[in-house]
């Protein structure tokens, strides 16, 4: 007897294959798909007019095209085109390789990953399509048979392929949905990130130098020269925004006392009309330019917060470009004098808000470092006992493991890629080779953390029940006790209080009354007599009126009053101020990095002194002696710090503790990523970079793909409309 056995491994190598014929020959249809849509705007100019002068449209002049969207879409192709081909064989270079790109449906590759997108809006778009023309032949085959009792056989055999283009449609949309669109997001590449070693050591002029490229801070050694800047920037971009309008549009030349500044805007403006006059040659690629600095100009505006994409000076030069360009699209465009300076008015204005919300964000971190300013100083005086704990036997670190590292670094690619949208990428491919240096650090830190109490009213509904109700007594913890978190966090705890303690307000929209007043329009016929060819006649229209209508209120259905639940809120906020040996000028980098507890004195426990008991390992006799000074400093000024703590957080002071912990920090060089430098402090899972790898494929897909995806879904729009419309109904 003959048994036949399956090879599990061969029926999977079978599966994988399959899968692998279907991903390549998919990827096959998308670069066709890719060619085809990036090769028709190209020529559509030697096809449209032989198409328009075969239909004899007479508006084709001497058989030139001037048609300011065709060079726009020629513009935006040639574009894509050159950020694709840069995308890829930047990626091929980092060792994506082709059979990789098409497992992973050309995630990395942000322009292709675009194109999907947009493939998919197409089939979406042509299943709409099949299914109204379905629908209409279907009807217009009803009316056929209804008519005569009989159908026709083109008929018939339009209405099948079309019901049949509805099916296929469907099935094709949905996989290509599936197999580009969603799988594309869960199937990141693997990076493998290979650790050349790790050694002791960081430059202590390396350490010194983290945290002063990020906007704000007061850190950086000429910081109020950046300041400066900003607000000398805000007062001349608004005051030549002021300026221009209150010249060109509200006040007359002769009784302006900004009469001086007269001849220079008759220069500049005939400057910048002789430059469009200059350039008309090219107007038609004016929507493109103007487009492109609008998006740079906005992209600009709205990202690159803390200027780790790009600095402030280039920032600002991105800044005065897309301003220029803009202006000189607008007097290409419209060639009048108001349009160019309405142009520039808004741009200028624009690029202030900018300065004043850098402005705003260096307020709020003076703020905050003022209330932290005094425990700060009582702690950047522990200096010498941090150097001290570091060099001390009893402060014991755990063992660095290569393989963590890795994990720790292809994980902190990812976190960083997904901060910002102009990020490049899985940039871990780029980290293949790393080399990493570790530092020993020590931390000393007075932590704070606050309760505050609020109520507030969630609901709302109709109710004949009087006004008023139970006052909550916040801070009666038998009945309300507090949900105490662990550790020192902020937090809003929200607790929705029984059925007893609803309250009854009065009804806002109504103010009480049950009935609110709206204004309903309606139409009348009016009868008029109008005149043809001399002849009087009778004819009616409808005319819109307008009146005011009393009626019953929507939110309280009458009663003119609303209950409420009442909400208990606790509010936990906390501050930690700290110092870090080797120095580093941001403490703020590092909070959360702790991962050995050397020092802890209890200072506050629910809100109450507590045993001020030194809890600390085994120092040497001398080390010892200055860990218990500086406990005992902390214990003696913890009164005014925590007042200090209390006003800048708000509430009640909760818990509080002074402590000593220490924590690896390592630095990572990558051999692919040039004079990019990785940072991990401790446990902190955020992986720190001075300078964010900018994504230019990102940008140039953000900048060209939705002109072609507009006009795309537009032309697709227009040829479904036309094939639904071309079948006649009888």
């Amino acid at each position: 007897m003959t048994h036949s056995t399956s090879n599990p491994a061969v029926s999977v190598s079978i599966r994988q294959r399959a899968r692998t014929g279907i991903s390549v020959a998919l990827g096959l249809v998308l670069l066709a798909v890719a060619a085809a849509v990036l090769a028709v705007p190209m020529a559509v100019p030697a096809l449209l007019p032989r198409a328009l002068s075969a239909l004899d449209v007479s508006a084709l002049q001497g058989g030139e095209l001037a048609l300011p969207w065709l060079r726009a879409a020629q513009a935006c192709s040639a574009g894509f085109c050159l950020v694709l081909a840069f995308a890829s064989v930047r990626r091929l270079r980092a060792g994506a390789h082709p059979a990789l790109l098409l497992r992973t449906r050309f995630d990395e590759l942000a322009p292709l990953r675009g194109l999907a997108h947009l493939v998919h809006a197409w089939l979406w778009i042509a299943f709409l399509a099949s299914l109204a023309a379905s629908a209409r032949a279907a009807y217009a085959l009803y009316r056929s048979y209804e008519q005569s009792s009989t159908l026709p056989t083109e008929r018939i055999v339009l209405a099948a392929c079309l019901v049949a283009s509805v099916f296929g449609l469907r099935w094709l949309r949905k996989g290509f949905q599936a197999h580009f669109v969603e799988r594309a997001k869960a199937a990141a590449p693997r990076v493998d990130v290979s650790v050349e070693k790790i050694s002791d050591g960081i430059a202590a002029s390396e350490m010194a130098s983290l945290g002063v490229e990020r906007f704000p801070n007061r850190v950086q050694r000429w910081w109020w020269l950046g300041l400066s800047a900003r607000a000398g920037m805000l007062t001349l971009l608004w005051g030549a925004a002021a300026a221009l309008t209150w010249l060109h549009f509200f006040e007359s030349r002769q009784a302006s006392f900004l009469a001086p500044c007269i001849p220079w805007l008759q220069i500049a403006l005939a400057r910048v009309l002789e430059l469009a006059h200059w350039l008309a040659p090219w107007r038609d690629y004016a929507f493109v330019a103007g487009y492109v600095a609008l998006v740079i100009g906005y992209l600009a505006l709205t990202h690159n917060r803390n200027y780790l994409l790009c600095s402030f000076g280039a920032q600002q030069l991105v800044h005065a470009l897309t301003t220029a360009v803009l202006v000189v699209c607008a007097a290409l465009i419209a060639q009048q004098p108001g349009t160019v300076v309405g142009t520039a008015i808004g741009a200028l204005g624009v690029w202030g808000l900018r300065m004043a919300r850098d402005l705003s964000l260096a307020r709020s971190e003076k703020v905050r470092r003022r209330a932290q300013s005094p425990m700060r100083q009582q702690l950047d005086a522990q200096a010498k006992l941090l150097r001290g704990v570091l060099v001390d036997p009893a402060c014991r670190l755990p063992e660095i493991n290569v393989g963590d590292v890795e994990r720790r670094i292809t994980q902190g690619a990812e976190n960083i890629a997904e901060a910002d949208s102009l990020v490049t990428r899985h940039f871990g491919r780029y980290m293949r080779v790393g080399r990493v240096r570790k530092e020993r650090c020590a931390m000393a830190l007075l932590r704070y953390m606050t309760v505050d109490r609020h109520v507030g009213l969630s609901g709302g509904w109709a109710t004949y029940k009087a006004l008023g109700g139970p006052s909550v007594p916040l801070w009666d913890e038998a009945r309300f006790p507090l949900n105490v978190p662990a550790g020192f966090v902020d937090w809003l705890d929200g607790l929705t209080l029984s059925a007893d303690w609803n309250v009854v307000r009065t009804c806002g929209p109504c103010g009480g009354s049950g009935w609110v007043t709206e204004t309903e329009y309606y139409y009348e016929t009016e009868h008029y007599t109008e005149y043809v060819n001399g002849q009087p006649r009778s004819a009616t229209r409808q005319v819109q009126r307008s009146r005011q209508v009393r009626k019953t209120c929507s939110s309280c259905n009458g009663c003119g009053r609303l209950e409420f639940n009442q909400v208990l809120y606790t509010q936990w906020r906390h501050m930690r101020p700290s110092t870090v040996q080797p120095f580093v000028p941001l403490p703020e980098l590092v909070d959360g990095a702790e991962e050995v507890c050397l020092v802890r004195v209890p200072l506050t426990e629910d809100r109450g002194a507590v045993a001020h008991e030194l809890q600390s390992v085994g120092f040497q006799p001398e080390l010892m002696r200055e860990v218990e000074q500086a406990a005992d400093s902390a214990r003696s000024e913890h009164a005014q710090l925590a007042a200090r703590a209390c006003e800048f957080l708000g509430g009640r002071l909760y818990r509080a503790d002074y402590s000593i912990w220490a924590f690896h920090t390592l630095q990572v060089r990558f051999a692919r990523l040039s004079r990019h430098v990785g940072w991990f402090f401790g446990q902190r899972p955020e992986f720190y970079f001075p300078k964010l790898p900018f994504a230019w494929s990102q940008l140039g897909t953000t900048l060209f793909l939705p002109p072609l995806f507009t006009a795309a879904v537009a032309l697709a729009a227009a040829g479904a409309w036309a094939l639904v419309t071309s079948i006649a109904v009888p």
